[in-house]
């Protein structure tokens, strides 16, 4: 059996993300603990692989044996536990001891989480969430349930037939295509630097950017989170497990800029199009009504489009036309920083991602 999580950061979402469900996250968590062998020798599944009595087991961390004395037994819940500090020492964690709270504290690298001893408590993304059974101590030694290590340190454990316990660190290597549709900055969490949309809230991914993210240009040159713009195409590399909400959200490990804004500056709305119309000169104009994706962007803005402008769909990423943009269409329209002064404000659409395409349909 593979179980496959990934770190991750939860962020204070702006409103038009807040449909963000901590629930989610908890019933994944839920659904998934592993049992073991009772104290009494028998046998009994692990999600449907038969495993050998408690004993047996013998746990190995990226492919090398933790230890052959390493103590293993099931709890009276009769769930796999498994020494806490030794595991995790091998997988690179530092463990510390926090007096004041009395709870084992493992860091590496932006990762955190702490547990305590009776406290079938363990903090995932700064949130609490529960496996089913508290951490135990033994001989001055704290022991965790076997599916902390995936559920909480989103590591990828296997439970062989004969026993063994295999723990890996999880594989990097998953791709997104798409355009920025939001960038937030966080500046109250040191290790975490921010977070973009990429394709919109129904059709896209919440990638957190931490200290261990590389942003590079298509040349290689380093880049900031604050060289990223609204509307910039990006490749990114990131986790191969996601969190079960809407959008789903998940560590960038790579993002690669394909695209550079003549604008110094992108604002960006998302929402409907009230209107679209052809102008006497010809230039398309669509009304978008909706919020605002940064502070001097507009709630509602008219956007003339040049031959130019790209409109992309958020689903594949192909191209659209002019004439997709009715009445109705929900859009992230993306324009630069001069603007009319007229109510609403007329500007110059960069790019257009269309989200959902109109339910009206054309007279």
């Amino acid at each position: 059996m593979e179980i496959l999580l990934m770190k991750m950061e939860v962020f204070t979402m702006n409103k038009t993300f807040k449909m963000l469900s901590a629930a989610l996250i908890t019933a994944v968590v839920a659904t998934s603990s592993i049992s073991a062998y009772a104290a009494t020798p028998q046998q009994l599944q692990t999600n449907n692989v038969l495993t050998k009595p408690a004993s047996k087991h013998a746990i190995y961390v990226n492919g090398k044996l933790v230890d052959q004395k390493i103590d293993i037994y099931a709890n009276k819940q009769n769930v796999l536990m498994i020494p806490l500090r030794t595991t995790a020492d091998h997988l690179g964690y530092q463990v510390t001891w926090n007096t004041e709270t009395k709870s084992a504290e493992l860091q590496k690298g932006a990762q955190w989480t702490a547990v305590a001893v009776g406290k079938d408590q363990y903090s995932v993304n700064k949130m609490y969430v529960q496996l089913g059974s508290a951490p135990e101590s033994k001989a001055g030694v704290t022991y965790v349930p076997v599916s902390f290590f995936d559920k909480v340190l989103h590591q990828q454990v296997i439970i062989e037939k004969d026993g063994t316990i295999k723990i890996d660190e999880q594989v990097q290597g998953a791709m997104k295509k798409g355009s920025i549709t939001n960038i937030s900055i966080e500046e109250k969490d040191a290790s975490i630097k921010g977070a973009i949309m990429v394709n919109g809230f129904t059709n896209g991914v919440r990638l957190n950017i931490t200290d261990e993210t590389s942003i590079v240009n298509q040349d290689g040159k380093e880049l900031t989170i604050a060289d990223l713009k609204l509307g910039q195409e990006i490749e990114v590399e990131h986790g191969l497990a996601m969190t079960a909400s809407i959008p789903p959200m998940t560590n960038a490990v790579k993002i690669v800029v394909n695209d550079k804004m003549a604008d110094s500056e992108v604002l960006g709305t998302v929402g409907e199009v009230v209107e679209a119309k052809t102008l006497t000169d010809g230039t398309v104009q669509v009304v978008i009504k909706g919020e605002k994706l940064n502070d001097k962007s507009f709630e509602m803005i008219a956007l003339n489009l040049a031959k130019y402008t790209p409109i992309i769909d958020a689903k594949d990423n192909s191209a659209l036309k002019a004439e997709d943009l009715r009445k109705g269409t929900k859009v992230y329209g993306f324009y630069g920083p001069l603007t009319t002064k007229s109510l609403p404000a007329i500007g110059q659409a960069v790019k257009i991602v269309v989200e959902q395409e109109s339910l009206i349909q054309p007279k």
